[in-house]
C-alpha cells in the first residue's frame, strides 16, 4: 500500500522526529516514538525488537497479525482499530490530554484495544478516566461481551436494567449480538432483576434513612416533615438533574441509624415510595423518576395544596443526585456480589474432553453392493458403497475430485477392500437420505422433518447438485409426504434459525412465514436462541414488520365492505353503515393508525362495537401483540366473540344474519395471504 492511500492524523501525533507510525484500519497515520509503544504493550515490543515480517508475540495475544509496512525509511504498523480508538487509546501512553469517550458503548472497543495489545496500566487508566455510565446499555454489552470484558458487562447489565429488551427496541444493534450473548443477556437479566430488587429492599429497610441525613441539611427533616404545618404553595420547577455535578464524591453510610439528636433517623415517604415501586417494577429505577417523586411530594402531596417547608428546605439538586449515586452502587453491588450471575457470566471454557473411539460400521442394504468402487464414510463412522460416476454425473464437486490424480501409495486408513474411503461431514442419516435420491431408492420419509430436509438440501448445495436439489424440494410440497408436523408455529423460529445456518434461502422464507402465527420476542424464542446470531433475528424482525405493514393496509382497503349500505351480495340495504344507524349503542367511524390509506370514500360510521373490534385489530398489529398472519388478523371467531358481547340489538342481529360478514374475513385473510407473499425475505447472507 502506498502513503497516498493514507492521510495524517496531525497534531499532537505529527512529531517530525517520530521513529513509527501507526496505521489505523480507516487510514490515518499517527506518527510518534517507537519508545511509547514498546514500554506499554510487551506485543509491540516483540514486534518492534524482530526483524521478522510474523514476528513471535507473547503467550496470549489473541489478535490478528500486525502487518508491516515502509512510508520511507518509517517502519508503519498497521493495525484492526479504528482512528477513533486509537486517538483515544494512544492519548494515555503518550503525554498528552487524555481523550477517553464517557459513553459505556464507546469506550468499550479502546478497553479491548489496550486488552488485546496486553496495556495492562493503560486498561487500568481507561477505567479510572471514563464514567461509563451513559450510552446505549445493549450494544454496550454486546460489545463487551465480545472482546471479554467481564466488569464492562456487568455495568451495561445495571444500566439496562430499568429499560424493555425487544426485539424492536434492539433495532439493528440486534446484528451485534451473538446467540449465546442474547441467550446470556436473558438469563442474566432474569437474575440480575431478582438480586436488585432484593438489593433495593434491603437498602430500603436498613440505609436509606442514614443515607437521607448524610445528604441533606438535617437529620430530623423527615420527623418534622409529618408534624410541621406547611407553607404556602410555590410554584417549584423540577430541579435539572443533567446540570448537577457528575463527580459527586460516594459517601460512605455510617453503621448506626441515629442522627445527631440521638433519634432513630427515618427518611422521607417520598423517598419511600420511590425505593417501593423500583422494588415492584425496575422501570421506575430512574434519575428522572426520583426528581419527578421529590418535585410531585414537595408540591403535591400534603393537603390543601401546600408545599412541604421541610423536605423542599435545604436540599438541593445536589443532593438528590448524591441520593440516586448511592442507590447507582446498590444496583451495581447487587450485580456484581451475586454469585449465579457471575456463574451465569462465567465465559471460563471447559477443559476439552477426549473424543469417544466409535469403531466403524456398514449401513447394509441397500447401500452395500458389490459392484461399488467407493465407500462414503459419515461423519458418525458409517459406510455407504457409492458409485464415482453416480456421484460425478450428479455433482461437479465429485467430478472434480475424481478427476485429480491420486496417490500411488494411499495410507492404509483410504482404503477398504480395494475401494477409496471417502470421509464426509454429513452424518448417516443425512447421508442416507441424499444417496436415497441420488440411487432412485424409494424415498422413506415418512418420519422427515424440517431439519432432516434441510440437512440434506445443505447437502446437494455444498455438493452442487442442483437438479437434485430441485428434485427434492419438488418432493417436499407433496402434504402426504412431510405430514402435518413438518413445520408447526411453535417449531416454526427454530426451523427459520436453521435453514439460515446453511444458507437456505427458500426455507427459511418459508419458515419465516410460518413464524407469523404467533409472537415474535426474545423470550419465545427460548433456548433456540443459542443456536442464532443477530443478524438473522434482525432479518426475520424487519419481515415480520413488512408482512404486519401489508396486513395493515390490507385491512384499510377492506374498511369500506363495513361501512357501506350496499355492500352485501343481494344489495338490498341490510349493511352495517344503514341497519347499524338504528343500534341501541354509540356509533363510530373506523379509525386506523397513521400513515395507512383507506379505499374509496368516508361512509356512515358504524356501531362503536364493530368500529371497536376492527380498531383493535389495527391497534394489536401495529404494536405486534397481534401476529401479522392471515389466520389471527382475518379470525371469524373472533368477530362473532365481539358481536355476542354486543348484546340483544335488533338491528344489529339483522345486519349479522343478512350483511354476509364471514364471506368478508375470508376476502380479508385472502387478500393478506396474496400480498404476504410477495413480502420479501432479505437474508443476511
Amino acid at each position: 500500500m502506498d502513503i497516498m492511500d493514507s492521510v495524517d492524523f496531525g497534531p499532537p501525533y505529527d512529531d517530525e522526529d517520530a521513529d513509527i507510525i501507526i496505521r489505523s484500519s480507516d487510514l490515518v497515520d499517527f506518527r510518534l516514538h517507537r519508545l511509547f509503544l514498546t514500554k506499554a504493550s510487551p506485543v509491540f515490543k516483540a514486534v518492534l525488537s524482530q526483524a521478522s515480517d510474523s514476528p513471535l508475540l507473547p503467550e496470549g495475544y489473541a489478535g490478528p497479525p500486525i502487518r508491516r509496512e515502509r512510508a520511507g525509511e518509517l517502519l508503519v504498523l498497521c493495525l484492526q482499530e479504528t482512528s477513533d480508538t486509537l486517538e483515544s487509546l494512544l492519548s494515555v501512553i503518550v503525554p498528552v490530554p487524555p481523550s477517553i469517550p464517557d459513553a459505556l458503548d464507546s469506550v468499550i472497543p479502546v478497553l479491548a484495544a489496550a486488552q488485546t495489545y496486553q496495556m495492562h496500566n493503560a486498561l487500568v487508566h481507561i477505567r479510572r478516566l471514563s464514567s461509563r455510565s451513559s450510552g446505549n446499555p445493549f450494544r454496550a454489552y454486546s460489545l463487551s461481551w465480545r472482546f471479554g470484558l467481564k466488569e464492562e458487562s456487568l455495568i451495561a447489565l445495571a444500566l439496562s436494567m430499568d429499560r424493555p429488551l425487544t426485539v424492536e427496541g434492539l433495532g439493528k444493534d440486534l446484528c451485534l449480538f451473538s446467540g449465546p450473548a442474547l441467550m446470556e443477556l436473558l438469563n442474566c437479566r432474569v437474575r440480575g432483576r431478582e438480586a436488585v430488587q432484593e438489593g433495593l429492599r434491603q437498602f430500603r429497610t436498613l440505609r436509606a434513612a442514614t443515607v437521607w441525613s448524610q445528604c441533606s441539611s438535617g437529620d430530623s427533616l423527615a420527623d418534622l416533615c409529618k408534624k410541621q404545618p406547611p407553607k404556602k404553595r410555590l410554584a417549584a420547577p423540577v430541579p435539572n438533574a443533567i446540570a448537577a455535578s457528575p463527580s459527586l464524591p460516594t459517601l460512605v453510610p455510617v453503621k448506626h441509624n441515629k442522627g445527631k439528636s440521638g433519634k432513630k433517623l427515618v427518611s422521607p415517604p417520598w423517598l419511600e415510595k420511590f425505593l417501593s415501586s423500583c422494588e415492584d417494577d425496575l422501570a421506575a429505577l430512574n434519575r428522572k423518576q426520583l426528581y419527578l417523586m421529590f418535585h410531585d411530594h414537595t408540591v403535591h402531596e400534603h393537603e390543601d395544596g401546600t408545599i412541604c417547608q421541610h423536605c423542599g428546605q435545604g436540599v438541593s439538586g445536589v443532593a438528590i443526585e448524591r441520593i440516586w449515586a448511592i442507590i447507582e452502587d446498590v444496583v451495581s453491588d447487587s450485580l456484581r456480589n451475586d454469585p449465579d450471575i457471575l456463574m451465569l457470566h462465567s465465559k471460563d471454557a471447559l477443559p476439552p474432553t477426549a473424543a469417544p473411539v466409535v469403531p466403524v460400521r456398514a449401513f447394509g442394504e441397500p447401500f452395500n453392493s458389490a459392484g461399488a468402487d467407493l465407500v462414503l464414510r459419515s461423519s458418525d463412522f458409517v459406510d455407504f458403497h457409492a458409485y464415482k460416476a453416480s456421484l460425478a454425473a450428479a455433482s461437479p464437486f465429485f467430478r472434480d475430485m475424481f478427476t485429480l490424480p491420486q496417490a500411488s501409495d494411499p495410507p492404509d486408513d483410504s482404503m477398504k477392500d480395494g475401494r477409496l474411503v471417502l470421509p464426509v461431514q454429513e452424518d448417516s442419516q443425512t447421508l442416507e437420505r441424499l444417496l436415497t435420491f441420488l440411487m432412485h431408492v424409494s424415498p422413506t420419509v415418512q418420519s422427515l422433518t424440517f431439519a432432516d430436509a434441510v440437512n440434506v438440501l445443505s447437502a446437494t448445495q455444498k455438493y452442487q447438485m442442483d437438479g437434485l436439489t430441485a428434485s427434492i424440494r419438488g418432493f417436499l410440497r407433496d402434504p402426504q409426504v412431510v405430514g402435518p408436523t413438518y413445520i408447526t408455529p411453535g417449531s416454526a423460529f427454530a426451523a427459520y434459525v436453521l435453514a439460515c445456518r446453511q444458507h437456505l434461502a427458500a426455507e427459511a422464507l418459508q419458515a419465516a412465514r410460518c413464524t407469523l402465527d404467533a409472537p415474535f420476542s426474545l423470550e419465545t424464542c427460548a433456548e433456540d436462541l443459542r443456536l442464532a446470531s443477530g443478524d438473522i433475528l434482525y432479518a426475520l424482525s424487519q419481515y415480520r414488520i413488512r408482512c404486519r405493514d401489508v396486513a395493515l393496509q390490507a385491512l384499510a382497503d377492506t374498511c369500506p365492505s363495513f361501512e357501506s349500505s350496499n355492500w352485501t351480495q343481494n344489495h338490498d340495504n341490510s349493511g352495517w353503515g344503514r341497519l347499524g344507524s338504528h343500534c341501541d349503542g354509540e356509533r363510530q367511524r373506523i379509525s386506523l393508525p397513521e400513515g395507512y390509506s383507506r379505499a374509496g370514500d368516508i361512509l356512515p360510521p358504524i356501531p362503536a362495537w364493530l368500529a371497536a373490534h376492527i380498531d383493535a385489530m389495527a391497534e394489536g398489529l401495529k404494536s405486534g401483540a397481534l401476529p401479522p398472519s392471515p389466520n389471527k388478523v382475518a379470525d371469524i371467531s373472533s368477530f362473532h366473540r365481539a358481536f355476542e358481547s354486543h348484546g340483544n340489538c335488533q338491528y344489529c342481529a339483522l345486519a349479522y344474519r343478512r350483511s354476509g360478514s364471514d364471506e368478508v374475513w375470508i376476502s380479508l385473510a385472502e387478500k393478506i395471504d396474496k400480498a404476504i407473499q410477495q413480502v420479501r425475505l432479505c437474508v443476511p447472507w
